[in-house]
């Protein structure tokens, strides 16, 4: 098996007529070969991206639920999968994840969509995210205790009942992250704290240049935050949105009233407006 890379030749067409068409060379880039009857002719999963990285998944024939997983930077193998390896059956079906050993103590783990396998790390998948192509949050828990990993990075380790966290990550990889610790949430962008609270964060959202939102709550009123300016008290937010533009959108109504914030210009006191459907 031979998997190649090509740069594809473009050409623009309107009602038959070519409007631009430029001479170029297409090149081939060897990824991965396979000449033999190995692990990658054998694979029944595979991912590639655009930069060349690639994973293959392989069911070792006659070896019961242990598996070989084979990437461009490393090979697993032997590992196993198992009904326990998260919480809740579900969980485990949202992320890939197999047991680093064959006591099925620890975990590599991995987004379902990705080339990157992360671990070995110890526990049960309690909750998960996934984002994109490889980023993943997941959190793992032993007894009582709760370990949540952003990607291959431990952010946070607390009881399970005070693992309380929310995530988001760009399409190129910036990450946004509110984990409880030491009695107050706390606020990451990348891994560096901008931001603490005594209530829960909420709406946040980062883009591919690191511009990021959020709203914070101080004594039951609402304060929405961007990169480098902060407007309110609201009364509620009821709906945010950030574009890679660095566009971004809030608004709420409360009492009658709304208002709609829209790239730092604030459009305040307007009627709220209702449409009744009856049964």
């Amino acid at each position: 098996m031979r998997v190649v890379l090509h740069c594809l030749l473009l050409v623009y067409l309107l009602n038959g007529v070519v409007l631009e068409s430029q001479a170029q060379t297409i090149t081939e880039k060897l990824i991965v070969q396979d000449a033999g009857d190995s692990l990658k002719l054998k694979a029944f999963r595979t991912t590639f991206d655009s930069n060349g990285n690639y994973y293959f998944e392989t069911l070792l024939k006659g070896k019961g639920d242990k598996f070989a997983l084979v990437t461009g930077k490393k090979n697993y193998n032997l590992v196993y999968w198992g009904q326990g390896i998260a919480l809740q059956k579900y969980k485990a079906l949202i992320a890939d994840a197999f047991y680093a050993d064959s006591g099925k103590k620890t975990l590599y783990y991995k987004n379902k969509r990705g080339t990157s396998v992360y671990g070995p790390r110890t526990g049960k998948i309690r909750d998960v995210l996934e984002f994109g192509r490889n980023d993943i949050a997941i959190e793992l828990c032993v007894g009582a205790k709760s370990s949540l990993y952003i990607n291959d990075s431990l952010v946070n380790t607390t009881d399970s009942l005070k693992q309380r966290w929310l995530c988001h990550f760009s399409e190129n990889g910036h990450v946004i992250y509110t984990v409880f610790r030491q009695g107050l949430y706390r606020l990451y962008v990348n891994h560096i704290q901008v931001d603490s609270a005594a209530e829960p964060f909420s709406e946040i959202a980062i883009n591919n240049n690191k511009f990021y939102t959020y709203v914070k709550s101080i004594n039951g009123k609402y304060f929405i935050h961007t990169t480098n300016k902060s407007f309110g008290p609201f009364k509620i937010v009821d709906y945010a949105d950030l574009w890679n533009n660095d566009a971004y959108y809030y608004r709420g109504c409360a009492d009658s009233m709304c208002y709609v914030l829209v790239n730092n210009k604030l459009y305040d006191n307007i009627a709220e407006a209702h449409t009744n459907i009856e049964d």
